[in-house]
Parts: structure tokens; C-alpha cells; sequence
């Protein structure tokens, strides 16, 4: 009962002085180790493993080449998807990073895209590289989970992409 008391004063408090009501965040949705993720706007849903571990995510391309578009640097790259389907996609170039892994050093173009994963859609950085002996085409990294999700890696396929195509 005393341990009420301090919470009861300070509530009190808050409605005497005028103070703005406490207002909670919303609930952190929760997603697997595997989800869909749906690109936008072509509406290209592919199959990504969530890497908290990862700033960015990283999507496998190839074919990538870059080109000059209204006097800026652009990229074309093509999706190699399940079932042998392949989307040639074109974005404004960010910007080059390199990725050091294993004594090894390789470039890769970072482009913005918008990801919808839910009803949660956030253009992100995403860094295209080849990963075609990988399990999964696409790696969902930190800077789209944060804020909005945790993730529960002993379950999968928790959501299904359901957004209009516009980015929050």
C-alpha cells in the first residue's frame, strides 16, 4: 500500500499543476527471424531474414550498373527472385560504402527505398550486394526495426505486408 502512495502523489500532481497527460508509446509490433518484406513501389514482396545486428539492410543484386539520370548518379540492378523471376529496379544513387567481411574489402551502392513490413512502410538505406548463395535475398536490418518492432527470433511469418505504398 505505501508503494501506492508515491504514485498516487505524483498523479495528483500532474492534474494540479496543469502538467500534459503521460502519454504512452504504441506497442512495438513483434516479428520473426523470417519475414516478408514488400518493396515499393513495384509491390515486389521477398522473403528477408531480420538482422538486428545489421545497421542497414541489405538486399541481393546483381547486374548493377550506374547511369546518368536528369544530372544525377542513378543505379539499375536486377532482382534475382524465388521461383527464377527476375526485376531490373532503378534508384537515385546515395552513395558508395565499403563492407570489410572476412580480410575481404567490397563496394556497395547504397540506394533509399521504401520497405513495408506490416502495415509498417519506411524508406531506409539499402545496401545492394550479391548474395546469391544465401538462404534468404534480403537482410532487414536495425534502421527500419527501430522504434517499431522486436523481434522474437524462435517464430517466423508473424505479419504479411499490407501497407498503401506510402512511406511514414
Amino acid at each position: 500500500m505505501t508503494a501506492r502512495i508515491p504514485i498516487l502523489f505524483a498523479l495528483v500532481a500532474a492534474v494540479v499543476s496543469g502538467a500534459p497527460p503521460l502519454r504512452a508509446d504504441p506497442p512495438l509490433k513483434t516479428l520473426g527471424l523470417i519475414e516478408t518484406v514488400r518493396i515499393q513501389p513495384e509491390d515486389i514482396d521477398i522473403r528477408a531474414k531480420v538482422d538486428t545486428g545489421a545497421e542497414n539492410s541489405s538486399l541481393d543484386a546483381r547486374e548493377w550498373e550506374t547511369f546518368e539520370h536528369d544530372g544525377a548518379t542513378w543505379i539499375r540492378f536486377t532482382l534475382h527472385l524465388d521461383g527464377g523471376e527476375n526485376r531490373t529496379l532503378e534508384r537515385p544513387l546515395g552513395r558508395m560504402t565499403v563492407i570489410h567481411r572476412a580480410g575481404s574489402r567490397q563496394e556497395r551502392p547504397i540506394v533509399m527505398m521504401t520497405l513495408c513490413v506490416g502495415n509498417v512502410a519506411r524508406a531506409v538505406e539499402v545496401n545492394l550486394a550479391e548474395r546469391p548463395k544465401l538462404t534468404y535475398r534480403m537482410l532487414l536490418g536495425a534502421s527500419f526495426l527501430t522504434g517499431a518492432f522486436v523481434v522474437d527470433v524462435s517464430q517466423a511469418d508473424l505479419t504479411r505486408p499490407t501497407c498503401d505504398g506510402a512511406a511514414k
